[in-house]
């Protein structure tokens, strides 16, 4: 078929476009704007030959905020993280307040939360968060001298609220440790025990009050590493920010984000190392008490075995098996000129801290060319290890029948991690 395309003209073109415009009126909607704070936390685990029964991980997640400052007030296993940029709306807070969500107050999130971090291989497993503490800076305009006309700044601040400074944490807020104020700010922080309200009754009229400088203290509990594969396990806990949320400043200081985003990364780096002493690649399998009863005496041995030891290294699940030069079944063989083949039976001994699947310690446990899986209930260290190698009574009667004739083969035997 052939066909016929008309050269149109510019002119011509342009009568054939066509352009309509539809004007739609535009409407601004009014919108919450939702503002989120993000936190990184970060933990690995390596296996440390010193403290070999060690299965937790490390945080490796700078401390900032009240741990940073106060160092010594933060006991081994808890962390501070500053929340950038989460400050409450400056407002005034009158004297005698009785209802606290009206005045200057806060609330944390202290029972344990538990979620799921995932590695790139999918493997999923549980992280559980609380909130220890929290602090902040709150900022008072004017000075607190002003407000109370007392003179001295700390008798001031004492003066000013209700149950003392802010160093005495009202109930159910305990005490931490030190503080730090000038005339016009206030540097505290509360453990949080139970969740609940903590406040404090101003005395006397304060102009403005708002926070700033807001830090959390927490506690993680990891899963045992030793049952993780390597690899990066990430995830991520949510938090509500503002009045009636996860973190409360009550109904008076309205907060400038309200949700705090968690994001973990949990990074696992396992060792598996086996180490054999030289000339280990070379084995001959004898009768007990070598040849001369079979020489001397004709007496048949009734087994031919090999054992090689070697040490291992390891803080991860892994498995073994072998590869054979000459297959027998699941098991390898060594064979003759003539193609004679017996198979060898080979079997391990693991040193203490390592199971089989069925949690039993490992003595003379069979290997083969399918898989066997092996878990561990500590860091294992320069453990002492054992392949055994033997020919059964059945199959030396048969390599008799060939006496005069060479029996080889290459037995492989592999250890790997990636299970």
């Amino acid at each position: 078929m052939i066909t016929h395309k008309k050269r149109m003209t510019r002119s011509e073109l342009l009568k054939g476009l066509r352009l309509r415009l539809l004007f739609v009126p535009l409407i601004l909607l009014a919108s919450n704007f939702s503002f989120a704070v993000d936190l990184n936390i970060t933990a690995n685990f390596k296996p440390d030959p010193h403290n070999p029964s060690n299965n937790t991980f490390k945080n490796t997640t700078p401390n900032s905020g009240y741990c940073a400052s106060k160092p010594s007030y933060c006991s081994s296993g808890s962390f501070s993280l500053l929340i950038p940029g989460l400050i409450t709306e400056a407002r005034p807070i009158m004297a005698g307040q009785t209802d606290l969500r009206q005045g200057a107050m806060l609330r944390a999130p202290s029972e344990w939360r538990s979620f799921d971090v995932v590695s790139s291989g999918g493997e999923l497993k549980t992280v559980t968060v609380r909130i220890l503490g929290v602090g902040a800076t709150f900022y008072i305009a004017p000075s607190v001298q002003s407000i109370t006309g007392i003179a001295n700044s700390r008798s001031a601040h004492r003066a000013l609220w209700s149950g003392n400074d802010w160093i005495n944490a009202p109930s159910p807020c305990t005490y931490s440790g030190d503080s730090i104020h000038t005339a016009t700010w206030y540097s505290f922080f509360w453990r949080t025990p139970t969740n609940g309200i903590c406040g404090k009754t101003a005395n006397y009229d304060i102009p403005s009050f708002h926070f700033d400088g807001i830090s959390i203290m927490y506690e993680l509990k990891t899963p045992n590493p030793l049952e993780m594969p390597q690899g990066t396990y990430t995830g991520q806990l949510n938090y509500t920010i503002g009045p009636g949320g996860d973190f409360d400043f009550g109904d008076l200081l309205t907060p400038s984000d309200n949700a705090l985003t968690l994001n973990f990364s949990l990074s696992v780096q396992h060792i598996l190392d086996v180490r054999f002493p030289p000339g280990s690649e070379r084995l001959t399998l004898v009768p007990a008490g070598g040849w001369q009863q079979w020489l001397n005496r004709g007496r048949r041995p009734e087994k031919l075995f090999a054992n090689q030891s070697f040490q291992l290294w390891s803080s991860t699940p892994f498995k073994m098996q072998l590869q054979c030069q000459h297959a027998a079944g699941n098991q390898c063989g060594i064979q003759n000129s003539e193609g004679h083949l017996v198979p060898v039976e080979t079997r391990v001994t693991l040193p203490p801290g390592i199971t089989d699947s069925h949690r039993m310690p490992v003595n003379r446990l069979p290997l083969s060319t399918d898989p066997s899986f092996f878990l561990l209930g500590t860091y294992v260290g320069k453990g002492d290890a054992t392949l055994h190698f033997e020919v059964g009574q059945d199959s030396v009667k048969q390599m008799t029948d060939h006496a005069g004739k060479k029996y080889s083969g290459n037995v492989t035997v592999i250890w790997d991690a990636e299970i």
